[in-house]
């Protein structure tokens, strides 16, 4: 799994998880309404592009589904190894990690669920550091199954910028997966 930093065309950042096969997501407020639409190329400082396959509205869907479409969006693993979730496998209780982004790159920190719909989760931040509001995009992964993609922070302050509380849309559950399979880029198979 590769993690690049992507910076909007009207401003903000985010972070899109691309897999070993040029899957790819992000969170759709990390892509400006007109970078979003299906088609339209993005690309970050790294080098890396993709292609805009869907982007849901924020305010309903918080995720957009690219296609990589550059080797150096899928060279060289740069997060943690992951596959994207076959199977339905949140629930309240289970620790997850997210990887958030410091000025000094990304960071791992855990997070136990404490309540999931069909379409988004929260989860309780054990680390001090809380979740940032730039750590929009970035993976929510149950062991190396990646089950989510970090959309924003909730709860209470732990410091300046950060709260307690991760939400995130969750791509493991079936109306998620329905909704995915949808829109997925000629082929591409997103059950394995």
């Amino acid at each position: 799994m590769r993690l690049s930093r992507y910076r909007r065309r009207f401003g903000g950042a985010g972070t899109i998880v691309t897999l070993a096969d040029g899957r790819a997501f992000t969170a759709a407020h990390c892509l400006a309404a007109v970078d979003g639409r299906p088609g339209t190329l993005v690309d970050s400082a790294d080098g890396s592009a993709w292609r805009v396959d869907r982007r849901w509205s924020p305010r309903g869907c918080d995720l957009a589904m690219l296609t990589a479409i550059s080797t150096t969006a899928t060279a060289g693993a740069q997060g943690p190894a992951a596959a994207l979730a076959m199977r339905e496998v949140l629930r309240a209780g289970l620790d997850v990690v997210f990887c958030g982004h410091t000025a000094r790159g990304f960071r791992r920190r855990r997070a136990r669920v404490v309540s999931a719909t069909e379409t988004n989760a929260v989860a309780e931040v054990l680390s001090r550091s809380g979740v940032r509001a730039g750590d929009s995009g970035g993976p929510v992964l149950l062991g190396k199954t990646l089950v989510g993609i970090v959309t924003h922070r909730a709860g209470p302050a732990r410091a300046l910028r950060a709260s307690a509380q991760l939400v995130f849309t969750r791509l493991d559950s079936p109306l998620m997966r329905a909704r995915l399979r949808r829109y997925v880029a000629p082929g591409t198979n997103l059950d394995g």
